[in-house]
Formats: structure tokens, sequence, C-alpha cells
């Protein structure tokens, strides 16, 4: 089954989040978030500008702006980070397979007003999250590139967008505002609905999920491989729909 497009966004940038596989940890320690930071700052073009980021243990945050009528250079560019920190963390951790959960999700964010509380909202993560008790003291997030230059680029960042739309001080104190309406920008836990993934295994395979396991491995496999890493679908909800167990889909999706 053919995956959606992406929606357009009018202004270029985008919310982007994507998570490990299964919600597995994607970042253990400093080595790996350094390397992913290493891998962001590679991927970083003139047609592709992180605005801001933060990184959440099992999953990232990324503010990003690219061309407005085309997202081939942000396509381009998730790719190459996806492959370069994949690498690292296959390697680091003695396992092979896909290390995020299918494709990164990506919202368009237009307006004014709607990206500062996108940009606030990233920065807002890891103090909601308990990782911390002020922005400026978590290391892996963009706050301090806007408010408190750092001694060591982590990655560069394109405050000036933000900082055009805004002073410091006041993009600061505006940081400060406790958001209304987070549900309007959490992208963190949409998936896809039980019904939906069904019709999406009934459409391709011509199976009802719970025929599945009827299936040889040389022809599950692939299946299963492509529901989680193209179609965004869980270990847990594929166990579910499929009766199949947990440990042999985890083991066909390695």
């Amino acid at each position: 089954m053919p995956r959606q497009p992406r929606q357009l966004s009018a202004s270029g940038i985008y919310h982007i989040m994507c998570r490990g596989i299964d919600r597995q940890q994607l970042f253990y320690d400093d080595l790996d978030n350094a390397k992913f930071m290493a891998a962001l700052s590679l991927v970083q073009s003139d047609d592709f500008e992180i605005l801001a980021y933060c990184l959440m243990g099992n999953h990232f945050h990324l503010l990003a702006r690219t061309a407005k009528d085309s997202i081939d250079a942000m396509e381009l560019a998730m790719k190459r980070l996806g492959i370069r920190y994949a690498s690292h963390y296959n390697q680091r951790y003695t396992r092979l397979g896909s290390v995020f959960q299918g494709r990164y999700k990506s919202v368009p964010v237009q307006g004014t007003r709607y990206f500062l509380r996108v940009l606030r909202y990233i920065h807002q993560n890891p103090v909601k999250a308990g990782l911390c008790r002020e922005m400026r003291d978590y290391a892996y997030s963009s706050y301090a590139d806007y408010f408190a230059p750092r001694e060591t680029c982590l990655c560069p960042v394109r405050t000036g967008y933000a900082l055009r739309l805004m002073d410091a001080d006041t993009l600061r104190a505006w940081h400060e505002q406790p958001e209304e309406n987070p549900a309007t920008l959490d992208i963190e836990d949409v998936r896809l609905p039980d019904c939906a993934l069904a019709g999406i295994i009934q459409r391709s395979t011509g199976f009802a999920p719970a025929m599945l396991r009827t299936l040889p491995p040389e022809k599950l496999e692939p299946i299963l491989r492509r529901l989680v890493r193209e179609e965004g679908a869980h270990v847990p909800q594929l166990a579910r729909l499929t009766g199949l167990a947990r440990g042999v889909i985890q083991r066909a999706v390695m």
C-alpha cells in the first residue's frame, strides 16, 4: 500500500518527531546524544535548517525549515540522519535492524503564533517529563542556543527566525508561560488506530489480521517488517490484532 503523502507547509517549517522502534530507548547516555547531534549537524544545509531541537530518551523533536514548495530536502536530510545514527546505535549495542519506529512524523507549522507555541512546546518537554526543573538545565535541547550561548556548539541552530519575531527577553518570558492547549501540539502519541491497521493488512496482503499467523515465516516476516518500519505499527498492537507472539514479531523486525 503506498504511503500517504506528507502535507506541505506554506511556510516551509515543520514540527518533526520520531520514536525508537517499539518505543525503545534511542539515547542512553551523553555519547549517544552527542553522536545524534553530530549527525544532525552534518545533514543540515541551506535547504534544511534546524530552528529548534530536543532529545527525549526514546524520541526526539525537531523544528525545521526547508523549501516552501518541496519536502525533498527534508526527506533526504532525515534519511541521512536515520542512517548515520542507526549505524552508531547498532554498532555500539551489537544489534541489527531498524532503530526508529516507522517514518518520522511531520506537522506543518504555519502562522507566527503557532510557530512560537511549537518552539515553546519543544523546549518545555524535558520539564514536563520530569527530566529537569528548569528548561535551562537540560543539556540536549536548543533552549540554551536561544538564551545562554554554549561554550561548545552541539549543533547549529538558526535562532534568527524566532528572534526576528520577538526579542530575546520577550521570547524568554513567552517560554515561561504555560501552554493552554497542549493537545493541539502533541504529535508524540499519534499512532495508527487498530481499525486502520487492520484495513492496511487486509488490503495489502489479502488476509485478515488473524490469518497472518498461518503464513510461513518467509512470507510473514517481510509483512511484519513493513508494517512496523513503514506503517508505524507497534509490536504489542500487531500481537493483539494477529494473535502472534510478541517475540515472533520482534525477531522478524530486528
